[in-house]
């Protein structure tokens, strides 16, 4: 029912209005998996054997492209979440727009939607266990795809690969990713 009433609602809002707004876990073991090698040798590589360090991208996309990208140490919890939203987000943000959130506990903070509200923006939540309405998701599969092929493992090579992973976006993409999640993009 509430996905049905979520695709109701966005039919008619424009989709270049909308800000998705989600984090992302990026640790720096993270490894290519397929590998290619020619016939009958062995592909090789390296893996790390521990995890590394963790750390966390917190972003929006919206139909310009991905906008208060930051990058943080550890897991995402409400209070980081409040301490990116304010400086970063907000500043990035235009009157009329939409932020679109998870339902994940962290971002249902009090200072939320009075913050908003004073930039002139809109809030909204997505339906529970609804990433397929979330092209956000699909901006941090890209992003990882080439944070695994670049192999950062310091914290400084890393954020540095996500910098570079965030450029590689392009609208197309956006497009892409927009579509199939239900938000039809028109370029004039």
């Amino acid at each position: 029912m509430a996905r049905a009433q979520w695709q109701a609602a966005v039919a008619s809002l424009d989709p270049h209005a909308l800000v998705f707004v989600d984090e992302s876990g990026t640790p720096t073991a993270m490894t290519r998996t397929p590998a290619r090698a020619p016939q009958g040798a062995r592909a090789g590589g390296q893996v790390p054997r521990n995890r590394g360090k963790h750390l966390s991208l917190m972003a929006g996309l919206s139909s310009q492209g991905i906008q208060a990208e930051w990058v943080l140490e550890g897991a995402v919890d409400g209070d980081a979440f409040v301490v990116w939203l304010e400086p970063v987000l907000l500043p990035s943000l235009q009157p009329g727009q939409l932020v679109v959130l998870d339902n994940v506990g962290a971002h249902h903070r009090a200072e939320v939607p009075p913050w908003l509200e004073r930039h002139h923006c809109r809030l909204r939540y997505l339906p529970s266990y609804a990433p397929d309405f979330n092209p956000i998701e699909h901006a941090f599969s890209k992003i990882k795809a080439v944070l695994k092929r670049l192999a950062a493992r310091t914290k400084a090579t890393l954020t540095h690969a996500i910098a570079q992973a965030i450029r590689t976006i392009t609208p197309t993409d956006i497009q892409g990713w927009f579509q199939p999640c239900g938000y039809h993009l028109s370029y004039q």
